[in-house]
C-alpha cells in the first residue's frame, strides 16, 4: 500500500527538469541560481511528499512562505512584490478545513468550485491559533478526481487511490498470510489411537492428550515415534495444488489496480520466452510523463515565476 502511493510521485520527481531558455542563449548564472534555489527549498522532495499525500488522502497543499508579497496571509499574494521564497511546507488534508462560504461561486472565475481561503490548524506550538491562508499562497495537489457532486460531498477534496485498491491489497495480503500458515502446517501429524472413543466417553481425555504430548516430545528429542502396537502415526502433507495460480491472480489484480508494471512494483523479473518487460516499462514511464504534466507543470511554473 505504501509503495502504491509513493512509486509514481517519486519516479516523477527523481530526475528533475531540463531547462529550456527558448531562443535566448542559456545563462549559466540564471540556471545556477534556479538549481541552487531548488536545492535550498528541497522542491523535489516537498513536491513528491505533497503528491504522495494527495494520493493517500485525496488532496494536500504546498504552502509557499514568502518574503514580501503582502503581510496578511488571508489576502492574495502579490507576485510583483515577492522578494524571495523562504520555505515550503506540506499541509496534509486533515490539517486543513474548508468552509462552504469560502468556496468560489462565480462560474467565470478560474478558481470556480474551489476554496478561496483554507483554514490551517498548526500542528506545533501550544495554543496555536488557526490560520487563514489565501489559495494563491498554496499549491494544491489533488487525488483521484471526483465529479463535482461527489467532490463537494467529500468536503471539497478528491478521492484516495485506496478506494479502488483496498480489495486488491487486502486479498494480496490474505493470500500470502494464508500460504504462510499452510507452510507452517505443511506436514500435519495424524495419530490413530486404539480405544480413543471409549477413552473420551470415559472422561479419560487427559490421558489421551498426555500420550500425544509424549509422542511429540520423543519426535523432537529422540527423533523417534514410540506407540502401542495397536496405535498408528502418519504425516499427512497439505495439498497446495493450484496455490501458485491463486497467488498469480491476486498479484495480477494488484498490478492492474496500481497501474505499475510487475517488474517495477514487486521487483520480479519477467519470465517466459523473450520476456523482458521492456514494453510495459515504456508504457509506465509514458504514464508517469503524462501525470507529471497534470500534477507538476502548474506548480513548477508558479514556483519558477516567484523565483
Amino acid at each position: 500500500a505504501k509503495k502504491a502511493a509513493q512509486i509514481i510521485p517519486y519516479d516523477g520527481t527523481r530526475e528533475g527538469v531540463t531547462w529550456n531558455m527558448g531562443e535566448e542563449p542559456a545563462s549559466p548564472e540564471i540556471l545556477d541560481f534556479i538549481e541552487s534555489e531548488y536545492r535550498r527549498l528541497d522542491i523535489w522532495g516537498k513536491m513528491a511528499w505533497a503528491w504522495t499525500q494527495s494520493r493517500v488522502y485525496g488532496g494536500s497543499l504546498l504552502y509557499m512562505a514568502t518574503k514580501g508579497g503582502g503581510t496578511s496571509l488571508e489576502r492574495e499574494l502579490n507576485y510583483d512584490k515577492v522578494v524571495s521564497v523562504e520555505n515550503l511546507h506540506v499541509l496534509g488534508r486533515h490539517e486543513v478545513t474548508i468552509e462552504t462560504e469560502d468556496i468560489e461561486s462565480d462560474i467565470n472565475s478560474p478558481n470556480y468550485g474551489k476554496p478561496n481561503v483554507y483554514t490551517y490548524t498548526p500542528q506545533y506550538g501550544v495554543d496555536s491559533e488557526q490560520i487563514k491562508i489565501h489559495h494563491s499562497r498554496v499549491l494544491r495537489f489533488d487525488g483521484v478526481h471526483l465529479p463535482d457532486r461527489l467532490f463537494s460531498k467529500n468536503g471539497y477534496w478528491h478521492d484516495s487511490i485506496y478506494t479502488s485498491l483496498y480489495t486488491a491489497i487486502k486479498n494480496y495480503g490474505i493470500t500470502h498470510d494464508s500460504l504462510a500458515v499452510i507452510l507452517q502446517e505443511f506436514n500435519q501429524p495424524v495419530f490413530g489411537i486404539e480405544g480413543l472413543t471409549e477413552a473420551i466417553a470415559g472422561d479419560e481425555s487427559e490421558l489421551v492428550l498426555r500420550k500425544v504430548e509424549l509422542v511429540n516430545i520423543m519426535r523432537s528429542v529422540a527423533r523417534a515415534v514410540v506407540l502401542d502396537k495397536e496405535d498408528t502415526f502418519a504425516n499427512v502433507g497439505a495439498n497446495t495444488t493450484g496455490a501458485k495460480e491463486l497467488v498469480d491472480l491476486t498479484v495480477q489484480r494488484l498490478v492492474a489496480g496500481v497501474d505499475v508494471p510487475h517488474t517495477r512494483l514487486l521487483g520480479n523479473s519477467p519470465t517466459g520466452l523473450g520476456g523482458t518487460g521492456q514494453s510495459e516499462l515504456i508504457n509506465y514511464y509514458d504514464n508517469v510523463g503524462a501525470q507529471q504534466k497534470v500534477y507538476l507543470r502548474a506548480p513548477l511554473e508558479t514556483i519558477n515565476t516567484l523565483l
